[in-house]
Order: structure tokens, then sequence, then C-alpha cells
């Protein structure tokens, strides 16, 4: 029986720069509600609104307006941007630093206030604090440690750092529970205990380390023979693996599905 989970739609035919002269690529993205935001291989960001609407056969067409864009004035790739809507915020990772940008008119927010040192960020999925208006950051530091941040519009302030035996490269979070990928091996940490548990052997040589997040405390990661493996807080696996195709470059999760992404297709699990 075939099941169609998903229909394949346009939502940007051509994305425009200000700049033409050198030829950029899209290197990451994020939607929150109607706004997608793209960061390019030459430093731009770009804000894109997106509205759903049906032509007379009843088809799902996107009709997209540009809002804006901003350069960072380097000449570095936007490596990683996150929509943070409580604050009215887009965190963006350029050139190992995590600075802010107002949603809106992506101009740099009130203060200036920068995390330098970074390979890779991501939001706590579950945070453990009750403010609304702040968020809990995790960043993967370059001299082997994370660091746990909370953020309000103008500020970010340090709340706790765990030592790692090795960089991470690839990090998630969910609670007080984040799964890293070090060099060589996948570790669960505790911030609240300080506990690391080790998980397995990451094979660098056939796969691209991936953490995802799917459910509270449970994480998805490409394990050795291209396997996905779900694996919980407590370092155990509760769900029976997946099979990865080869070349795989990014996984998406929408409940209930896993979305697998390689040099060639999209694959739904």
């Amino acid at each position: 029986m075939s099941i169609k989970a998903f229909e394949l739609v346009p939502a940007i035919e051509r994305v425009h720069r200000m700049s033409e002269k050198t030829k950029a690529q899209i290197e990451c993205m994020d939607v929150c509600g109607k706004n997608l935001y793209i960061g390019t291989t030459d430093c731009f960001v770009l804000h894109y609104m997106l509205e759903e609407r049906s032509n007379a056969s009843g088809k799902v067409l996107f009709h997209s307006n540009s809002q804006g864009q901003k350069h960072l004035a380097l000449k570095k790739p936007i490596a990683q941007l996150k929509a943070a809507s409580a604050l009215n915020r887009i965190l963006v990772l350029c050139d190992n630093t995590v600075s802010m940008l107002n949603m809106l008119d992506l101009e740099p927010a009130v203060g200036g206030a920068k995390i330098k040192g970074v390979t890779q960020f991501c939001l706590n999925e579950s945070p453990v604090g009750n403010n609304p208006f702040c968020v809990e950051v995790c960043v993967a530091l370059k001299k082997k440690q994370v660091a746990l941040y909370t953020i309000t519009e103008d500020r970010i302030n340090h709340v706790k750092d765990m030592s790692l035996p090795e960089p991470a490269s690839v990090i998630s979070m969910d609670g007080h529970v984040v799964c890293a990928a070090l060099l060589s091996q996948y570790c669960m940490l505790d911030y609240e205990t300080g506990q690391q548990t080790d998980l397995f052997p990451i094979d660098t040589e056939h796969m691209r380390p991936l953490v995802k997040r799917v459910s509270r405390e449970e994480f998805l990661l490409t394990g050795p023979s291209a396997l996905g493996m779900f694996v919980t807080s407590e370092g155990i696996s509760q769900r029976p693996p997946l099979q990865w195709s080869e070349n795989l470059i990014s996984v998406g999760y929408v409940h209930p599905y896993i979305l697998a992404m390689n040099d060639e297709f999209i694959t739904v699990h």
C-alpha cells in the first residue's frame, strides 16, 4: 500500500540578493510561521514572507515576498541560523560567532551581545526554565566544551560549561540532556548531574555525523552500517533502526515522519 505523505511545492522560484557579482548558494535556512530565513555562502541573511494559496483545482501553491536582506560584512558563509519567535530575534552563526538580529528588519539586536568560538548551536526543545521571554541555547565550543546560555531580547547570559574529551561537531538539546557528536563517538551529557554517557563510535569515512531530537529526551543519530539509530537519554534504543541511503546530508522530523536528504533524493521514512 502506497501512502503519499508529502507533496513537493516550489516556495521561491529564484533567490535574489543585493549583490549578484559572486556565485552564492543557500547554506542554511529556518522557517518561523510564514517567515522564511535563508543564510547564504556569501554572508547574506535573507527574509521572505510565504503565503499559502490554492488554485482553481485545489492545488496548494506558495507566493513569496522578499522582506529584506542583511550582509554581515564578513567573507564567511552563514553557517547556521535559528528564529527565536519569543524574543523576536534570529540567532546567526557566522565565523564561529553567534549574534542576534531583529526578526523583522534584520538589524543587529540592541547591545550587540555575541558568543565567540562556537562551532554549532542548538535551542533547547524543552526549556527547563519557566520564563516565556527567554530561550535556552547550547553551544559547542572549539575548546572541547559545550556551554549553556539563556538569551533574552538584548542579553546573553552564561549559565554553565561542560568539558569534553574531544570537540563536538554536532549537538542537540532537550530538557537538561545534550546529545553530541564528537570527533570519534557520540555521547549523552546531563547538565544537572554532570554525567557523560558514551554511546557508539562515529564512522566519519562513510557517514556524516547527524543528531536530531525526535521526542522527549530521545534523539536520532547516524550509526554504523548506514543505520539511523534512536537513542534515549539513558543511552538505550527503544525503536528499530532506519536504513539510510548513502551520502546523507541532513535529517528532518515531522511527526510521524523522518525525512532523510542525500545528494540526490529526499527519502521519507
